[in-house]
């Protein structure tokens, strides 16, 4: 199916996660530590990350901000703190998912199918090819989105969105 890059410096965890994933037929890739985590995100470009949070050296927070300047891949962020204001951290950040230990692991799974199953191309960065229409709508690979007033970014709406060509 996926492969699924677990990073996290609890050999315990990562355990337990290999498991649960491989018997739902995804590949894990694992790293005890945020460097290792990057290596090995550029080298077997995976299909969605785990990242633990608090971890020595090179923490989640500082690798999911690197994984953010290369990719929109699917992470889910794994954190002890389940303080509302790191939720908020980790989703701002750029996370997809942000899931507190203990964690029940078929929750965890049913989490990650779910971000898998949003995207195909497993959120990697590809040409776009947009053309305008009318009222700064942009029509780009099937999905609809529309310009910001003086911008020249666009925002995501969905295909339920109400936008038509």
């Amino acid at each position: 199916m996926a492969s699924v890059l677990i990073v996290d410096d609890d050999a315990d965890i990562r355990g337990l996660l290999r498991e649960v994933l491989e018997r739902a037929s995804h590949t894990v890739i694992e790293a005890g530590d945020g460097r290792e985590g990057l290596r090995l995100f550029h080298a077997e470009q995976p299909d969605l990350v785990i990242l633990d949070v608090s971890m020595p050296g090179f923490d989640g927070w500082q690798t999911l901000e690197r994984i953010r300047e290369l990719s929109a891949v699917p992470v889910v962020m794994l954190s002890a703190q389940d303080h509302e204001l790191d939720k908020v951290r980790g989703l701002r950040g750029g996370a997809d998912d942000y899931v507190t230990k203990p964690f029940g692991p078929q929750e965890l799974l049913a989490r990650v199918e779910g971000l898998l199953s949003q995207g195909a191309d497993g959120g990697r960065l590809a040409p776009v090819v947009c053309r305008q229409l009318p009222d700064d709508r942009l029509r780009t690979a099937g999905r609809h989105s529309r310009r910001s007033p003086g911008s020249d970014h666009a925002t995501r709406v969905p295909a339920s969105g109400g936008i038509r060509p």
